[in-house]
């Protein structure tokens, strides 16, 4: 079973090298260099709330909702100038 993790890490981090720049899309992760910025005051771009384990982080000028432990992406918000 062990073997099977560590091939779904290398896959992973396949996906994470992939992952065009301001491409990002539900069911990629998030790379750690891209989780930086957290928005806190999503309200405040109409953002809903995040739920338990998850952010908003700004990429680019887009909000993606992201887990926090392991960056799956579950929703990207195109920014539109914010």
């Amino acid at each position: 079973m062990d073997t099977m993790v560590a091939r779904a890490a290398r896959a992973a981090d396949v996906v994470i090298m992939a992952a065009p720049r301001g491409r990002l899309r539900r069911g990629q992760f998030l790379p750690p260099t891209e989780r930086g910025y957290v928005v806190g005051d999503y309200y405040r771009y109409h953002l809903r709330r995040p739920p338990p384990g998850y952010y908003w982080y700004r990429s680019g000028g887009d909000f993606v909702l992201a887990a926090t432990a392991s960056g799956l992406i579950f929703e990207v918000v195109a920014g539109d100038g914010y």
